[in-house]
């Protein structure tokens, strides 16, 4: 390799490492799969009130060709999270749009503040609890820190 080339390498050939170093970095397992909110883990009545609000915060995602519809899984997922920032973006931004249209659409379907927060702990306490599940835990061949420290001074090194 030449010297013009080592650093072009490096920078193209390492996206996946710095991926995993972010990954550690931010407390995760650098090989653990995605664990996505879901609103299964509700009952029945409480499902059907969130999709009675997840369809009027997100209309605009309906009433198109199928080919123009968002799938229905990524809406769930997209009012999961929307559920479970609620309450830290009212603390951040509480005259900001997303927190208005919550609160406007909210009170349109007589939903109140505390059962949302209880809905977003719901949903919370099953992303932890998938977290942790013996499936996911595979740490003893996770990579360190220093591990991963030492794997990027080689590349440069290179």
């Amino acid at each position: 390799m030449t010297s013009i080339s080592k650093p072009f390498n490096y920078i193209v050939s390492t996206t996946q490492e710095n991926q995993q170093v972010g990954k550690i970095l931010a407390g995760w397992d650098s090989k653990a799969e995605p664990c996505l909110p879901t609103l299964n883990v509700c009952d029945a009545v409480v499902r059907h009130k969130i999709q009675q609000l997840q369809h009027a915060l997100f209309a605009s995602a309906f009433g198109f060709s199928d080919s123009m519809n968002l799938r229905y899984d990524v809406l769930e997922v997209l009012m999961a999270v929307a559920m479970l920032h609620y309450h830290d973006m009212l603390q951040l931004a509480p005259e900001g749009p997303y927190i208005e249209r919550m609160k406007r659409t909210i009170k349109q379907f007589s939903i109140t503040e505390t059962e949302l927060a209880s809905w977003a702990f719901t949903i919370h306490s099953d992303l932890v609890a998938r977290r942790k599940s013996p499936a996911n835990a595979e740490s003893a061949t996770a990579l360190t820190v220093d591990d991963l420290v030492e794997k990027q001074t080689t590349l440069i090194q290179q």
